[in-house]
């Protein structure tokens, strides 16, 4: 049993975005009922589906993040801020060790570089409180990108994953 698949969830936020609030609220309340059944399920899984899992839920809350910003009140008076472009969010780890899992979500680039300026700054400043809190620590970073392969008059949406070790 793959309890880690989430294609469903992959197919419908291409049309989401162009349904009413009321559907949008019922997928953000899915949404989270999900993440904690994941999360839930990762205690007693091995090693492999646990990395699954918390992979499956930084994209479950990836599309929680996008869905509320589509309910967020829009017009010319407000101010285009980082926040509104990138967010950090804080990922319950599915390991039972002192490991701390952040994601840093793309919220509006289509543009990579730009969005690596954005989420250089939240994450510099997450390593810097933590470089208050403990004098050493190690670090990884996955990259985890969603890209768009043409083949013939289809698109298919796919997701990369770029691992660095030990930053």
């Amino acid at each position: 049993m793959d309890v880690c698949n989430i294609d469903l969830f992959h197919r419908a936020m291409v049309d989401l975005p162009r349904v009413s609030n009321d559907v949008k609220i019922i997928w953000i309340k899915l949404i989270k009922k999900q993440i904690i059944l994941l999360t839930r399920f990762a205690k007693n899984s091995d090693h492999g589906q646990k990395l699954r899992i918390q992979t499956n839920v930084g994209h479950l809350k990836r599309y929680k993040l996008k869905l509320q910003t589509l309910l967020a009140p829009k017009g010319s008076g407000l101010q285009i801020k980082r926040s509104n472009r990138v967010r950090w969010e804080d990922v319950q780890s599915a390991f039972q060790s002192r490991i701390r899992t952040g994601l840093v979500i793309n919220l509006k680039h289509i543009d990579l570089g730009k969005y690596l300026e954005d989420a250089f700054y939240l994450i510099k400043s997450r390593l810097k409180n933590a470089l208050k809190r403990h004098s050493m620590f190690k670090g990884n970073t996955v990259f985890c990108g969603q890209f768009i392969k043409k083949s013939g008059d289809t698109e298919i949406l796919d997701f990369k994953y770029f691992q660095r070790k030990t930053v």
